[in-house]
């Protein structure tokens, strides 16, 4: 017989007591709607994207991490333009749209609307900066990224996938920084190095959006975009 309490069965009671543990131990982050935060977004600030599609889902089993893409707060406008208020650099795979500096479209170093890239599936989570950019940090930061784009640096397909599954570190060897290419976590650590705020002997083409999040100069992440 059903013990007391349990309507139906035992399993009723398994069901039960699965979810309640499963609310329990999982977190929930609550969102911050982006048109009520993008104007306290600052250069230097990070975006980082989760989505479900097949090259993400390879990145999130690599990395074992949901967090596969990652930009960088370029320009903020105060007020909201027609066609955003947030210019972001990153290095994406993308070239649907043109980079907003060059009119190109490019797999590599581009400038994006934020607004564009919150119109795909997935999370988004914004990464303030402790402490703003000073005025020469955030010149030295904006400079390098347009420079990057006028060049029209490409995507570094070469390096990412030594990033994400960590080959060759326990035989000592690493990924070669450079900007002749740049993946996405690669041109924001390289920008935060450029600004200051990231110290120089970190191996910037051995970095991952996970181990972005986990720099010590952010506040913890904002989920903007469930």
């Amino acid at each position: 017989m059903p013990e007391k309490g349990c309507p139906n069965s035992a399993g009723y009671c398994y069901k039960l007591e699965t979810i309640l543990t499963f609310k329990y131990f999982v977190k929930l982050e609550s969102v911050v709607p982006y048109h009520t935060c993008h104007h306290r977004m600052k250069t230097g600030d990070v975006i980082v994207f989760s989505t479900d599609d097949l090259p993400s889902t390879v990145v999130k089993v690599a990395t074992r991490s949901e967090y596969v893409h990652t930009a960088i707060v370029l320009f903020t406008h105060q007020e909201q333009t027609s066609a955003g208020s947030v210019v972001i650099a990153e290095s994406h795979v993308d070239a649907n749209r043109p980079s907003l500096g060059t009119g190109e479209k490019i797999m590599g170093a581009q400038h994006q609307w934020l607004e564009h890239r919150l119109k795909a599936k997935g999370k988004v989570w914004w990464l303030p900066l402790k402490v703003p950019l000073v005025n020469d940090q955030r010149l030295r930061l904006q400079h390098w990224l347009q420079e990057i784009e006028a060049q029209q640096v490409p995507y570094d397909f070469g390096q990412v996938a030594g990033a994400a599954l960590d080959m060759g570190d326990t035989m000592g060897l690493e990924n070669t920084p450079d900007d002749k290419a740049l993946f996405c976590s690669e041109l924001v650590t390289r920008a935060l190095q450029i600004a200051g705020v990231v110290e120089s002997h970190i191996n910037a083409a051995e970095q991952v959006p996970a181990d972005i999040i986990q720099f010590p100069c952010f506040q913890p992440p904002v989920l903007i975009k469930s």
